[in-house]
């Protein structure tokens, strides 16, 4: 009697293990590249913080200049307009295009980041495979901004 409830339990085993080893992985299993990530991140801090300290320049410069020419506008024309109200008011503006420029740049450099980051790490393939999935059911990716 105990002989075949081992031999049934010892086949399950068996038949377990040589299914299981053969069985195939719904989606490919990458390796993260730890290393990797962390350089590209490093790289991304790295850049956000030299555009940080080139933008803190091109403000001073901006500034000085403006406080510069609305010194020299008052001491040609004698007007009693503050210089330094009017250096800023003029620093501002020109800041503001400058911001919209530099959130264009900030977008491109984390798009780029992000891309790295996919390549690195191996999940450009998932990525990849999820889209495929998802356009295959009819579903539609939205464009990125």
């Amino acid at each position: 009697m105990k002989l075949p409830t081992i031999a049934v339990f010892a086949l399950t085993l068996l038949a377990l293990t040589v299914f299981d080893t053969s069985a195939q992985q719904p989606y490919p299993q990458m390796p993260f590249n730890m290393d990797e990530l962390q350089k590209v991140q490093t790289e991304y801090q790295d850049l956000k913080k030299q555009n940080e300290q080139e933008r803190k320049i091109i403000t001073n410069e901006i500034a000085a200049k403006e406080l510069a020419r609305a010194k020299k506008e008052q001491a040609t024309t004698g007007s009693f307009n503050d210089p330094y109200a009017v250096a800023e008011m003029r620093t501002r503006e020109r800041l503001q295009v400058l911001t919209t420029e530099w959130k264009k740049e900030d977008q491109e450099l984390e798009v780029q980041m992000h891309e790295k980051m996919m390549q690195n790490s191996g999940m450009g393939d998932m990525y990849k495979m999820q889209q495929e999935m998802m356009e295959s059911y009819g579903y539609t990716v939205p464009p990125a901004k």
